[in-house]
């Protein structure tokens, strides 16, 4: 499964993008919205990633230009922003869920796996995540 990443916070977003690929997903990292939005017209992704308050574009602007090109990939906000008034801007947009930081890792892979036995259109082998491979528990919070 591929996922859009876009964090502006490199510490954040590498961790997150190492996590990711340790846990069996290729995630692609982008530090701001422009990038991503490029990234996500050349590339199949079946997650998007994204952070809200990113240089040149933030996530609800991208959100929306992701929406225009493709209603159907799941976009997940992953952002400090806690107040009533963006979570449900991030919904009226079309997010499928909005989680606010801290966060646990364990609940980004989770979500993830949900998602893609959800909403994947790539082939998975579907077996291995109930066999527990995406399984293994990791408390920590980021």
């Amino acid at each position: 499964m591929r996922i859009l990443l876009c964090e502006d916070d490199e510490n954040l977003g590498m961790l997150l993008r190492e996590y990711l690929q340790a846990k069996g997903f290729n995630a692609d990292r982008y530090a701001d919205g422009d990038a991503g939005y490029k990234a996500f017209l050349k590339g199949k992704y079946d997650i998007c990633v994204l952070d809200v308050m990113m240089p040149k574009k933030d996530g609800f602007q991208l959100a929306q230009e992701i929406r225009s090109v493709n209603s159907e990939v799941p976009i997940i906000f992953l952002t400090a922003k806690t107040i009533k008034e963006d979570i449900l801007e991030g919904f009226k947009i079309g997010a499928d869920d909005y989680i606010t930081k801290p966060f646990s890792m364990h609940f980004i892979k989770n979500l993830s796996s949900h998602y893609l036995i959800q909403y994947s259109t790539t082939p998975y082998d579907l077996r291995q995540f109930l066999q527990g491979k995406f399984e293994q528990s990791d408390n920590s919070t980021y």
